[in-house]
């Protein structure tokens, strides 16, 4: 499973949140499989910002691990051209029926092919979004809280949230 550090951007009412992710490679983030077969993909300093679902509860500005279950890029591509090659082999099979092994009425054997091309689209765009929907990126745990990031830039900020004299033994007051 992919994993990547990112940031809390927002949170959404319906259990998820706005992750603003800045990827450690160059490459496309959440389908590292495909990098050799586009060209455009994140290059060096470049974010991506994903609606991930949020079952830790994270707050805007944890830093959080999001993962993405491997092999669903690759699911939704077979299922969007799969099914639709499906339906055009059954078109074919049914149109050979049909029309006698394609020797008359060619028009009605390539309306049949059409048709089933459109069938099996439309049964790829269903299935799609049925298994689509279980692939969304997750927030699995975060790293560190807004306010663990923000006392690590100042230290004696923090400090003089907890005490009010001086700094264990130091000169400056806290």
């Amino acid at each position: 499973m992919p994993e990547y550090e990112g940031l809390i951007a927002s949170l959404k009412g319906n259990g998820k949140a706005d992750v603003i992710i800045q990827p450690q490679n160059a490459g496309i983030p959440m389908a590292p499989e495909l990098n050799d077969k586009v060209c455009h993909y994140a290059t060096d300093g470049s974010t991506l910002q994903v609606e991930a679902l949020n079952p830790v509860g994270a707050n805007v500005g944890d830093q959080v691990c999001v993962t993405l279950k491997s092999g669903a890029a690759l699911r939704n591509a077979a299922t969007l051209l799969g099914i639709p090659a499906g339906g055009i082999v059954l078109g074919v099979v049914v149109a050979f029926l049909l029309t006698n092994g394609f020797s008359g009425h060619a028009g009605l054997g390539i309306l049949i092919i059409g048709a089933g091309l459109l069938l099996g689209i439309i049964v790829g765009i269903f299935c799609y979004k049925r298994l689509s929907s279980t692939d969304e990126p997750v927030v699995e745990r975060i790293i560190r809280t807004r306010l663990e990031m923000a006392s690590s830039f100042d230290r004696n900020k923090v400090l003089s949230q907890t005490t009010s004299s001086q700094c264990h033994g130091c000169s400056n007051p806290c």
